[in-house]
């Protein structure tokens, strides 16, 4: 179900509340038309709103025109209400009455979103010139407010450029530094790469292991290759086999191929495991299986030195695998391991982040102040005022646009949005 209305009836107030809101007649009246499912009564009551400068109204409208809940897309139309919700500074300053005790956050909210709507709307050239100054002029505001995801769009444009836009790493590191400290579990994956790599600062395998870490218990399961590199390398000069090993094994259980290979490295070799052709032969067949092609090289070469019995073995080991859902204990060096080890994925497993390319995108900061019961198909929370910086809650995470297509489906629908009711 497409989400649209962000208003005091959706989010914050009950229905009851609402009656009993000193609201202006028309926006009352447009939340109750929302929450009927009647968009095109709505429209023209939100449109009288946004008039007297009511920027949730705007928004609102902003998101029924881009959207098409009412018909076909209106990028000009939209572009047109998301920028009477973006400029409110540059505007006598709207009193929030009709909005209730929350006024000031629902205003706060709204000049965020519209922000980075209008950003979106000028990065593709929909119902406004194409412009990529401009659009990252309304990033830029947007994660100023707070946003998360303008700082991991800014981030996917810094690192990459744009026409007329050059690449500045050290500014996309900036961005993901800041979302990864308001608690952005994909920032915090992207600034551990960063600094593994040196991307945008100087290789620092320490911070690398504290934002991998910190991904890591978010629920984010590519950071276990990554620190399973980091050890292996040696994070302060002398590598620790195991402990990559155990990493390795928890990246391998969420099926990370590059975590299968590095594994089946260090059974071939040895390092932190007994080494055993058969377990290795396994977990390249396994990476091969999961999207790593140079396993299957890998595992021709290691079959010849291998006895028949041997790769039958392997070949039983991997036809049999699955991941484990219990802890197990890493095997010791002197006693040989029987089948694959697999542990579990760090938790939360269900919202892991996949192993796409960098940078991912997530939901905005949930509101700090407790929201009231929503109707049905709403699971947005309104952001706090823009000071103090929200905090925000590692939360379930989808891919952002990659770093090789930055204007990949730019206007594909973006989280967090608001309620919009079913036709």
């Amino acid at each position: 179900m497409r989400r649209l209305l962000l208003s005091t009836a959706a989010f914050l107030v009950s229905a009851q509340m609402l009656m009993t809101l000193p609201a202006r007649a028309d926006y009352a009246a447009a939340e109750a038309a929302l929450q009927a499912g009647n968009v095109a009564g709505a429209i023209p009551l939100l449109a009288e709103e946004a008039k007297l400068g009511n920027p949730v109204a705007a928004f609102n409208l902003g998101k029924i025109y881009l959207d098409g809940a009412a018909g076909a897309p209106d990028f000009t139309q939209a572009a047109t209400y998301f920028r009477i919700a973006a400029e409110i500074d540059t505007a006598p300053r709207y009193n929030g009455a009709a909005l209730g005790a929350q006024g000031p956050q629902l205003i706060s909210a709204a000049q965020m979103y519209g922000q980075y709507e209008l950003g979106r709307l000028y990065e593709t050239g929909k119902g406004v010139p194409q412009d990529y100054n401009e659009a990252v002029g309304w990033y830029t505001r947007a994660a100023d407010l707070g946003s998360i995801k303008a700082m991991l769009k800014l981030a996917v444009v810094q690192r990459e450029g744009l026409p007329g836009i050059p690449p500045d790493l050290a500014s996309s590191t900036g961005w993901l530094q800041r979302a990864a400290e308001m608690g952005s579990v994909p920032a915090a994956l992207e600034l551990g790469r960063a600094y593994q790599a040196g991307i945008g600062t100087a290789p620092n395998p320490q911070e690398a292991v504290k934002w991998f870490e910190i991904a890591s218990a978010g629920g984010a399961v590519s950071a276990e290759y990554g620190l399973g590199t980091l050890y292996k390398n040696g994070v302060s000069g002398q590598p620790d086999f195991v402990r990559a090993v155990e990493h390795f094994e928890r990246g391998a259980n969420a099926k990370d191929p590059r975590a299968m290979l590095a594994l089946g490295d260090l059974y071939a070799s040895g390092q932190g495991v007994p080494a055993d052709k058969v377990q290795a032969h396994a977990w390249y067949s396994l990476a091969t299986d999961n999207g790593a092609p140079e396993g299957s090289a890998k595992a021709a070469a290691l079959a010849q030195g291998m006895t028949q019995q041997e790769l039958a073995s392997a070949i039983t080991l991997h036809d049999n695998w699955a991941p484990k859902s219990q802890e197990i204990t890493a095997p010791a060096a002197a006693e040989p391991a029987t089948q694959p080890a697999a542990v579990p994925a760090a938790a939360p497993a269900a919202t892991a982040a996949p192993d796409l390319p960098p940078l991912f995108e997530e939901q905005a900061p949930a509101s700090a102040t407790p929201a009231a019961a929503a109707p049905a198909g709403v699971s947005e929370a309104v952001p706090p005022a823009p000071q103090p910086l929200p905090k925000s809650t590692p939360a379930t995470t989808v891919p952002l646009d990659p770093l090789a297509d930055p204007l990949a489906d730019p206007l594909a629908p973006a989280t967090p949005q608001p309620f919009v009711p079913a036709p």
